[in-house]
């Protein structure tokens, strides 16, 4: 997912992935999203139409790396959007509660073709969170437990 800020902005997720990794990878296989210069409704349009141009709409992502938020919310999917329910597209501009509201986000679909997903959940915030998702047995599930993906999955919890 994508905020809709420039991507020199710190809260910029494109931003802070080429600082921390994506600049030693080949730039054939980064597929940044682009919210800041497009506005978020073209700039959902264009990525759909870059995964569709070049297949990965339907082979999908090799890697992809989610976060969950204090509210279960992962990608820009938050607890109760409309968009946990799209089956058709690929990229949505929804809109967070709080902070950065305008983004672009992949939808469930698109994430769950990826071959290998891995949540990365760190810090004493996110304790909360984890605890709720340990004792959630029957109840409706939260953004973060619909993803399913064909390929493993991944949780790597760091010092919570």
């Amino acid at each position: 997912d994508e905020r809709c800020v420039p991507e020199a902005d710190p809260r910029s997720n494109s931003g802070l992935a080429r600082a921390a990794l994506l600049r030693r990878v080949a730039p054939a296989k980064v597929f940044p999203m682009h919210a800041g210069r497009r506005g978020p409704d073209r700039g959902a349009a264009a990525y759909e139409a870059l995964l569709r141009r070049r297949g990965i709409h339907r082979s999908g992502f090799d890697f992809c790396q989610l976060g969950i938020g204090e509210d279960g919310h992962t990608a820009s999917l938050f607890p109760g959007d409309p968009a946990l329910r799209e089956k058709r597209r690929l990229v949505l501009h929804t809109r967070a509660p709080a902070g950065a509201p305008d983004r672009i986000t992949l939808t469930l679909p698109m994430i769950n073709r990826s071959r290998l997903t891995v949540f990365l959940v760190a810090g004493a915030d996110k304790a909360d969170i984890l605890a709720r998702l340990k004792r959630r047995a029957g109840r409706p599930a939260l953004p973060c437990e619909l993803v399913r993906p064909a390929g493993r999955l991944l949780l790597l919890v760091g010092k919570v």
